[in-house]
Parts: C-alpha cells; structure tokens; sequence
C-alpha cells in the first residue's frame, strides 16, 4: 500500500505483501526443476470426458528400486516438491514467510527510531511444498490457470491504521519517515543502507536472494535436463500421459496445453480439463519423474553446498 501527500514523491509505507507475494516456483521457473519449468512444445490438448478422482499420493514409495540402470529412489508423501526450492528459500519456508519475517524487523527498526510502522503480514504461503499437499492442491485447483486459488493478502483494517498515521505527520516529519524507511529512495529501488528496509533484508537474506548463486544455478540446471536419466524418465512420463490419452512430449506441455485452453475459451468445461490433465500429470510424475527428478535435484543442492558452502548447514 502506497500514500503521497502534497508535494512528496509516493512513500511507500511498507513492503508490497497486499498483492499475493511472488511465487518462488514461477519467479525462477528459468532456473529450477519444479513442476513443469522446462521448456517444450505443445503438442495435443485431448482430454478425457470423465472427472478425475482424487489424486493418490504416496505413503512410502512408488517406485522400483531393485536393480538395473532403470531402479528409481524411494518417492515419500512427505517428500518436498522441490529439495532446490527448499535449498533457496533458507530458514523461510516460502516468499511470505520471509515478508513476513522483514515486516516484522521493518516495525521494531521504525519503532526504535521513534516512528509507528504496523506491519501488514501476508497471509500463509499458498504453494504446496510437499508431494502429498502437491496432489491435494491439484486434486482442488490443478495448475492453479483457469481455477481460483485463495491468494493470502493484508488486512485492510492495519492498512487503513497505517494511513491515519502518516495522513497525521507533517511534510518534514513524512521526510525524515521515509529516510528511517528505506533511505527516501521509494518502493521502486533498493533501500539505501542503514534503512530499517535494507536492515531487514540482510536479516532475512537467503540463498534466493544471492545472484551467484542462482547464475550456478542455471548452469546446473541446463545439465540436468541434458542428464540420461532425466531423459528416460521423461520419456516414460510421456508414454504414462499417452495411456491416459494425452499426447505431451515434455511435461510443460500438460499446462502449456491448460492455458492455451483457458485463454481461448472461457467455457467451464477448461477447468474439468484442467483438472483432468494435472492429475494425469501429477499421478503420472509420481510413478515416472518425481523419484528421478528429486534425486537430481539433491545433488544439485550437495553442489551448491560445496560452491556456497556459507549456506550449507550450522
């Protein structure tokens, strides 16, 4: 939430969480392994005419892991959707759990400083992070394209508090407010050091937040996807979703073909196909991708660790 008054620029009176905070999952979908984020062709959008039933997720494993190059790690419920997201992402669990965590620091710095700066915490992170609630939210939402997720947003009555208090400085007073904020340079550029922002940010840094890093990151990441036996369980994937009657190379096809759907045509038949394909995809992913995908992943994040061995473990 923003409020200028008389001859300021906007001030920003806090960080952007009114709007559903940046999903880590898409916002580096160019350089992680989740979900769908490698780049393919759309092929068919055929779908079945029955609705799905709910999505089976596994209690301990569901894949074979006896012998030859083909033998798959163990895929548990428990599971994280993404050992890469969870790596990023630090000591916070998801993007709003970190807002939340610097408007936290943001009110204490402002309150030292002798300024009322009440914070507008987001609500819980949305984004499944384990298999199981995987299946749940695609048992619910699909992809989450042409469904409505709940988006966690701020509380219009601390918003509203906030606007009182700054309608009830003067022009200095707003001034030297903005400085203590992020150093007066507006919600638009990074906060100059010293801020209670910038304060914020470096308690609440995580390795999402280091360029390095996610630069090695890509670079790892274009390996994967070169790697064997990611190509081998990709292409059981594909002949798992043909059984099923979708004809998908890759797996960025199954939404590709959701949202070309859902942009063409606003009939509510696209969320039956919506759902139709995520839980193909998703039961299809369990028995073919997952176990191959996490275990690569996991070694992704042994690499990084080595790299960046100050965001490993105490």
């Amino acid at each position: 939430m923003s409020t200028h008054r008389h001859d300021l620029p906007r001030l920003p009176t806090r960080a952007r969480t009114t709007r559903r905070a940046p999903s880590w999952t898409c916002a580096l979908a160019t350089v992680i392994l989740v979900a769908a984020c490698r780049p393919g062709s759309l092929r068919s959008t055929s779908s079945p005419t029955t609705s799905p039933p709910p999505p089976r997720p596994p209690t301990t494993t569901t894949a074979d892991t006896s012998v030859g190059p083909t033998a798959k790690p163990d895929v548990a419920a428990d599971d994280p959707v993404s050992p890469i997201l969870d790596f990023l992402g630090g000591p916070w669990t998801g993007p709003n759990a970190q807002l939340a965590a610097r408007e936290r620091i943001v009110s204490d710095c402002m309150g030292a400083r002798g300024w009322t700066y009440i914070p507008d915490f987001p609500g819980p992170d949305s984004e499944p992070t384990t298999i199981a609630a995987l299946g749940a939210f695609r048992a619910e939402y699909g992809y989450g394209l042409s469904t409505r997720p709940p988006e966690p947003g701020s509380s219009r009555s601390l918003v509203a508090e906030q606007e009182r208090y700054l309608s009830s400085l003067t022009n200095d007073e707003l001034r030297a407010y903005r400085e203590d904020l992020d150093g007066g340079v507006g919600e638009d550029a990074p906060p100059r050091p010293g801020s209670c922002r910038e304060l914020a940010a470096r308690a609440t840094a995580a390795p999402i937040d280091d360029p390095a890093l996610l630069q090695a990151l890509a670079t790892e990441r274009a390996e994967v996807f070169a790697d064997p036996r990611y190509l081998e369980a990709e292409r059981a994937w594909a002949s798992c979703m043909a059984d099923r009657g979708y004809d998908f190379e890759r797996p960025a096809d199954a939404p590709e073909a959701v949202e070309a759907r859902s942009l063409a045509d606003s009939d509510p038949s696209v969320t039956a196909f919506e759902l139709a394909v995520a839980l193909a995809d998703y039961e299809c992913s369990i028995e073919h991708l997952f176990p191959i995908r996490l275990e690569l992943e996991r070694e992704v994040v042994r690499r990084l660790t080595e790299r960046f061995p100050h965001y490993g473990p105490p």
